[in-house]
This record gives C-alpha cells, sequence and structure tokens, in this order.
C-alpha cells in the first residue's frame, strides 16, 4: 500500500472508529486475564505494553485496506465530520445500541428457558 493511502486509513481509524471502547475492553480484559492466570507484575506490565492502541491501530490498516478505496476513506470522513456522522460515532449513542442488544439476548435467553 502506499504512503498516502497508509495516511488517510489512519485518518479514518482516528476520526471514524470509535476507539475508547476498544480500550476500555483491551484495559479490562487485560486485568482479567492477569489475575487470572495470576502472572507476576513484571509480565503483566510486559502484556500491557504489547496490547496497545497503537498496536490494534497497525494490525487494522491491512483490513481497512482490503475493503476500502482512497475515495471510501474519503467519502466516510467527510461524512463521519458532519454533524449526523458525529452522532452515530457518540460513545453514549454506542451504548445505548449495546444495551438494546443485550436486553434483546436477554429476553431470548428467556423464552428458550421456558420452553425447555
Amino acid at each position: 500500500m502506499d504512503e498516502q493511502k497508509e495516511y488517510w486509513i489512519r485518518l479514518f481509524i482516528k476520526r471514524c472508529l470509535s476507539l475508547d471502547n476498544y480500550e476500555k475492553q483491551r484495559h479490562l480484559f487485560i486485568e482479567w486475564c492477569g489475575k487470572t492466570y495470576n502472572v507476576s507484575d513484571g509480565i503483566f506490565e510486559d502484556l500491557k505494553k504489547k496490547y496497545t492502541i497503537k498496536n490494534y491501530i497497525d494490525r487494522l490498516v491491512p483490513v481497512i485496506d482490503k475493503y476500502f478505496t482512497l475515495e471510501d476513506l474519503k467519502a466516510s470522513i467527510r461524512f463521519y465530520s458532519s454533524d449526523a456522522g458525529k452522532k452515530i460515532l457518540d460513545y453514549q449513542f454506542s451504548q445505548d445500541m449495546g444495551e438494546v442488544g443485550k436486553d434483546i439476548g436477554e429476553e431470548i435467553e428467556k423464552d428458550f428457558a421456558k420452553k425447555k
């Protein structure tokens, strides 16, 4: 991939993907693994440093490159920079949508349990 496309991919990630949730989940999962596997503080700190947001972004770049053209990236950035796009990226909006999915999952589980 050329430098220009990589630049636009990284800009797309920064402006269009909500990485706050990933960062929170990463932190919680690393904490859980550290307790579950009872690793020493040194190993725990080394693994925290290994699995950073930068590591995640570096691994996303080739995936985004595979699916998006340069024009797709530019159009997406324009949209997510608009008022409507910013609403979609809003953290609380994402949380509320996640709650709906969680609620539906719980309802499905209860319905199946009743039919047993």
